[in-house]
């Protein structure tokens, strides 16, 4: 694998990595996972870019669908524990607008206006979930701000968090 292996992962993760953002959020890991090896790819590092390239021609219509709501930033943060490369661990988030969660009343998902897939190079498992908490907190923050700024003032974020949390709902305020 030389130089021009290096570039065509390159150009691939950087093709796919707005759009995976953006529209098609159930491959935002293997994007991922692809770059944080391309500084040294290897032969499993291409099959898995042909894998992306094959699933993404086979499954060209994506659609995200938008629902009218009461625009409150609602958030679900999520973790796993060693699932990536060298014993990491992944935080995943989804933030999308709708409505203030009622008890017992089953949460309306919209479509996404953000999405984390970080790394995190923590390995005790009884802090991943927290980990994933605080960045997607801090994302969560910029949100607000901006869309207070847009005039869609908010109530407490809701942040739902599941795993070893024990499914419990947070409420993030500024």
């Amino acid at each position: 694998m030389g130089k021009e292996g290096e570039k065509y992962i390159r150009q691939v993760v950087g093709s796919f990595l707005y759009y995976t953002r953006a529209m098609d959020l159930t491959i935002l890991t293997a994007p991922s996972d692809i770059a944080s090896e391309q500084s040294k790819p290897t032969e499993k590092t291409i099959k898995r870019v042909e894998q992306l390239l094959h699933y993404m021609h086979t499954n060209p219509n994506v659609l995200i669908r938008f629902c009218a709501s009461d625009m409150i930033l609602n958030l679900h943060s999520n973790a796993s524990y060693l699932s990536t490369a060298r014993g990491r661990s992944r935080a995943g988030g989804h933030f999308f607008l709708g409505s203030m969660p009622k008890n017992g009343e089953p949460n309306f998902l919209n479509g996404n206006i953000a999405v984390t897939c970080a790394i995190i190079k923590i390995v005790a498992a009884s802090v991943v979930e927290l980990g994933a908490l605080f960045i997607n907190a801090k994302e969560a923050n910029i949100i607000r701000i901006i869309l207070s700024e847009l005039s869609h003032p908010q109530s407490p974020t809701p942040i739902h968090v599941d795993n070893t949390m024990g499914n419990q709902d947070i409420r993030l305020s500024t």
